[in-house]
């Protein structure tokens, strides 16, 4: 079966991803319709579901048969956000109004169970996210980001992604460090310990799992966008030349331009032709654009 590599196309996420055969996508990068929050008027919309239990399950069906499409060492990154409960159909389920759902919590358990790997738990900062008005609790400013896998060691190269030391690390790598104690200098515990490079990895480092971003909504765009330095964030360690990315839930197709910048192929399924067609101008224009 021939993959309809870069291109998208406009249907039901669960037709799109039942046309591809198995082990033939190298990375999947999406972010699922929010719980109840939008309501993107079509058909059998995935978000709309009476509770948030029997969303949560639609979403864990949806990647059994995308992790059916992964390659056996291939990787997923899932962005998601929670919700409050109300009255109605969002206080069914054993759920009180006014607290929160606790969806992507429900979620990772739900996927780790049907057999992914759940390797990071990521929160994606956004200092500038629309708040909602309350005075009863805290405005939400965070986001979660999953990184799945099928595997316990997936296609991950972490020298990708690494980001520059910051001056107070290189200072105190600079420092003569032996022992626990920076001036220790018997010959028990050599100078050489505190050599650059062995407390500062020469390339960079970590960036851990705390994402720090803001978002950048644009007029007439999809309007639960996630900014396309996010996929930055992730995306080179993940694919490459030769590679295959699947978003299923493609929306204004944000990720197609860096994985072209990348050199990698890609596929889209998207439920809503309004999308479909915004998604390809962004890809056109992103096959011209280097790396952020």
């Amino acid at each position: 079966m021939t993959l309809p590599l870069n291109q998208i196309i406009c249907c039901d996420v669960r037709e799109g991803l039942a046309s591809l055969p198995d082990e033939s996508v190298d990375v999947i990068f999406t972010s699922p319709p929010y719980w109840t929050k939008r309501d993107y008027g079509v058909l059998n919309q995935i978000g709309r579901e009476p509770t948030h239990l029997e969303f949560v399950n639609t979403l864990a069906d949806i990647f059994d048969d995308a992790r059916r499409v992964l390659k056996p060492r291939g990787t997923a990154v899932a962005v998601i956000d929670d919700t409050y409960a109300k009255g109605g159909r969002r206080g069914r389920a054993g759920l009180k109004p006014g607290e929160l759902c606790l969806i992507p919590q429900r979620l990772s358990i739900a996927l780790q169970e049907r057999g992914w790997w759940v390797i990071n738990y990521c929160i994606w900062y956004a200092p500038n996210k629309l708040p909602h008005p309350t005075s009863r609790r805290l405005v939400n400013k965070y986001e979660t980001v999953f990184l799945l896998a099928k595997h316990y060691r997936p296609d991950f190269e972490l020298g990708e992604i690494r980001e520059p030391h910051s001056e107070v690390s290189l200072r105190r790598n600079e420092r003569r460090w032996a022992g626990n104690h920076y001036h220790r200098t018997d010959p028990h515990k050599p100078k050489e310990l505190g050599s650059p490079g062995r407390m500062c990895h020469p390339d960079g480092k970590n960036p851990g799992d705390v994402i720090v971003l803001p978002t950048n909504p644009t007029g007439g765009e999809h309007t639960a966008i996630f900014p396309e330095a996010l996929v930055w964030k992730f995306l080179p360690a993940l694919a490459g030349p030769g590679k295959v990315v699947l978003d299923p839930f493609c929306g204004s197709g944000t990720v197609f331009p860096v994985a072209a910048a990348l050199g990698a192929d890609w596929i889209g399924f998207d439920i809503n032709p309004d999308y479909v067609k915004l998604a390809y101008q962004k890809a056109q224009v992103g096959l011209f654009r280097g790396t952020p």
